[in-house]
């Protein structure tokens, strides 16, 4: 259990900078300097929170439910399909997989 606390601490710490890039990057002119850096610095924060999230999801279903899946659409379905997300959230949350390639 001590595996996921610290996935998701590192995930609402991911989350906060992501917000705070997001924030950033509102807050700024696309005829700014910084407007192409800040887009990237959401997207790269983007992917990397995705990709906490589902590995935080992975070992949820490797500890609580003693399931191994290696791949993040997998990881996805299985969490459907073991009653931990539903269906739209399913669809959402492969939408960002997606997004996030």
């Amino acid at each position: 259990m001590d595996r996921i606390n610290l996935r998701v601490t590192h995930l609402n710490k991911a989350l906060a900078r992501f917000n705070e890039s997001i924030n950033l990057f509102k807050a700024t002119n696309s005829g700014d300097k910084l407007y192409t850096q800040l887009r990237d610095s959401v997207i790269k924060r983007f992917e990397f929170s995705v990709d906490i999230f589902w590995k935080c999801l992975k070992d949820y279903l490797n500890i609580n439910h003693k399931i191994n899946v290696a791949s993040p659409k997998a990881v996805m379905q299985e969490c459907f399909n073991q009653r931990v997300i539903n269906e739209t959230d399913l669809q959402m949350f492969m939408n960002m997989i997606d997004d996030r390639n």
